[in-house]
């Protein structure tokens, strides 16, 4: 049987507001809170009913003539107007309603927030200018940068289409159009079949763009100060519920915590997750969030005694670096000046640290370290000598050394070679000890535990690491230095730097293939990996053997016409300083940069090398003869040798010789 039809009655305000009277009360489930305080609406007196309805706002309203089809027949119709008029006058400073708009569109653009193309929630940016509220994307779907849309006809009897479209700003300073309002005003425009009608046309467009511009620049600065005014309304809710935090804290014992964070507006406290809610904190929400904001507190407590700590420890490191900085300026400086213990070295020692790392309750004085001053030359010449009993520990256990005489120097052996592991420079010793990576510190490398703390927090503050020999080997240099003095026919275990300097020999690898050239080096030179990874390519390092005299002979020649150029390079190199200062300004610099550091710093007019004004870092690049390529030429002339060999000749880095 088919359904019967329900009778229609027209939707009049008064049989709308009678249905509104008369609509049932339907059972509905028992919710806890604030829910359902209008639900009795329905059965309320219609003057009441609209008594209700004059206290509301516009979004109110909104919400209310969704709830039911009685109540969207009373608010929906042109009659009640001043119902939404009423409302609009609850908001403080929204601008009248646009003649262009109906009052509950315009209630619905101001406050409902959704996507009017997507129905997507959430959606605040209103766009005044095209009267619509869009997300991202369907913003990025209905504007363009240019109406393109418009027929040629149209454009060549407007000025600019912005007089006739409304636009909004863009990227890189380009207009935004709406794709709606081109299509509306393209169809209108073809619908017009004489020119005084696309002459009036164009007139009431014009007219129509600028009566929204003004509304839609009301209508941003409205948004703009009821953005501002909630902000601050937020902030007043932030501003209660932090208080009553402070309160209950201080109603827990936290009162002296808390007065160190008030100068700081209670700073990091108010930013907690918990503090930052823009809701009034209750007995209950209280209860849930105590034991968190109590670990909370604990925790900055923690850190503002570490951070005292630090500042302690700071206060005296600067005392200690004073007596150190008076102590070493009585000292003129010199390469061996290098070779000193820093800072650092000084805080890690027992008679320092004592005084560093005291207890924070104690106060410790300038005289408390001025005290010490009579140790430090003892304590330097044990910290040298620490020092080179952990280096000779190392190549005794390379050469396989158990037993060292008192009387045998090992560090003047010509196989006494080290390498740092994190750059992988070989240097000898005294050098390795102002070499910069045994010093490097990496900020967050460290990680202490209770045992290291200190150690980390000296290096936190100094910025850098104390001297050790923890990325230092000498493994591979002691091997290449023991291949290339038994090519000499000399006995390792015996033979000094300073006898394979006056041997003066040059080395080059055993050429099996006999090849037209060949690379000859010294024998310092030979021992930088740098060169034999480039010009060996991985061939084994037991294959040196010495030049022959002639050779040799012939390749000196070139490599002291070359050290004049090379020299010059050196003094360009930035590992000159000052003797006079630890100044930035000359320490580590050109020559020239240090020599003009010392005529403007100290007044000197020459100042060099030999008069001790001026010095060589030890950590320098040593000058040494460069690699020479030995060019074959028996059965060749010169001019028959490749370009590669002749540009070597005339830039002095190869030699014609008579080898097998």
């Amino acid at each position: 049987m088919p359904l019967k039809k329900a009778k229609k009655s027209e939707a009049t305000p008064s049989n709308a507001a009678r249905e509104v009277a008369a609509a049932p009360q339907s059972a509905r489930r028992a919710l806890r809170g604030r829910r359902g305080g209008l639900k009795d609406m329905p059965n309320m007196p219609l003057d009441i009913v609209l008594e209700i309805i004059s206290h509301l706002n516009p979004r109110d309203l909104l919400n209310l003539a969704r709830t039911s089809k009685a109540f969207r027949a009373l608010l929906m119709t042109r009659t009640s107007a001043h119902l939404w008029k009423a409302a609009r006058k609850n908001v403080d400073g929204l601008p009248d309603c646009p003649p262009y708009l109906s009052e509950p569109e315009y209630a619905n653009l101001a406050f409902s927030p959704h996507c009017h193309s997507c129905l997507k929630s959430n959606i605040q940016n209103v766009i005044w200018e095209f009267n619509v509220r869009y997300c991202n994307d369907c913003k990025k779907e209905n504007t363009v940068e240019s109406p393109y849309g418009l027929p040629t006809g149209l454009m060549s009897k407007i000025t600019s289409s912005v007089n006739v479209l409304n636009h909004i700003s863009g990227r890189r300073y380009l207009y935004l159009f709406h794709v709606p309002q081109i299509d509306a005003f393209v169809k209108s425009w073809r619908a017009v079949a004489s020119d005084e009608g696309e002459k009036k046309l164009i007139k009431e467009q014009a007219e129509r763009v600028n009566q929204i511009k003004e509304y839609s620049r009301l209508c941003n600065e409205w948004t703009k100060l009821r953005v501002k005014s909630r902000a601050s309304e937020l902030d007043d809710v932030r501003r209660a519920r932090l208080e009553s935090i402070v309160s209950r804290l201080r109603d827990l014992g936290w009162g002296e915590e808390l007065d160190f964070l008030e100068p700081k507006q209670y700073s990091p406290l108010s930013n907690h997750a918990h503090a930052r809610q823009a809701k009034p904190l209750t007995d209950r929400g209280w209860q849930k969030i105590c034991d968190e904001m109590v670990s909370y507190m604990e925790k900055l407590k923690t850190q503002r005694l570490a951070e005292e700590h630090r500042e302690r420890l700071h206060s005296r490191l600067a005392l200690l670096s004073d007596l150190i900085d008076n102590y070493y300026a009585g000292i003129p400086r010199t390469p061996a000046s290098e070779y000193l213990p820093h800072l650092v070295d000084f805080a890690m020692m027992s008679e320092f640290r004592a005084l560093v790392d005291a207890l924070d309750s104690v106060n410790i004085t300038p005289d408390d370290f001025l005290a010490l001053r009579p140790q430090i030359p003892n304590l330097v010449e044990k910290w040298q000598n620490n020092a080179k009993a952990e280096l000779t520990l190392l190549l005794a256990e390379e050469l396989g050394l158990t037993d060292i005489p008192d009387d045998t120097n090992i560090f003047d052996l010509a196989v006494a070679w080290f390498q740092c592991t994190k750059c992988r420079k070989v240097l000898r010793y005294p050098n390795i000890i102002a070499h910069g990576c045994m010093r490097q510190y990496y900020h967050g490398f460290y990680h202490p535990d209770a045992a290291h703390e200190y150690q980390a927090l000296v290096y936190g503050e100094a910025r850098t690491a104390a001297w050790s020999t923890a990325s230092i080997s000498c493994s591979r240099p002691v091997q290449r230095a023991y291949m290339l003095v038994k090519a000499c026919g000399k006995d390792p275990s015996s033979t000094t730097a300073r006898a394979m300097d006056e041997l003066d020999a040059r080395f080059w690898w055993k050429n099996p293939s006999a090849l037209p050239s060949r690379s000859v080096v010294s024998w310092r030179l030979a021992m930088k990996p740098k060169w034999t990874r480039k010009h060996v390519g991985g061939v084994s390092e037991r294959q040196w053997e010495v030049v022959n005299g002639n050779v040799a002979e012939k390749v000196k020649v070139v490599e002291a016409k070359s050290q004049i150029t090379r020299r010059f390079k050196h003094e360009l190199r930035r590992h000159w300083c000052c003797s006079l200062c630890t100044e930035i300004g000359g320490r580590k610099c050109s020559l020239p940069q240090v020599k003009e550091h010392v005529r403007n710093l100290h007044s000197i007019d020459d100042p060099t090398v030999e008069n001790g004004r001026i010095y060589l870092h030890p950590d320098s690049k040593p000058l040494l003869p460069k690699s020479i390529m030995a060019l074959k030429s028996t059965g060749n002339s010169e001019y028959e040798l490749s370009r590669e060999a002749m540009n070597l000749l005339r830039e002095g880095r190869a030699c014609l010789c008579d080898y097998d």
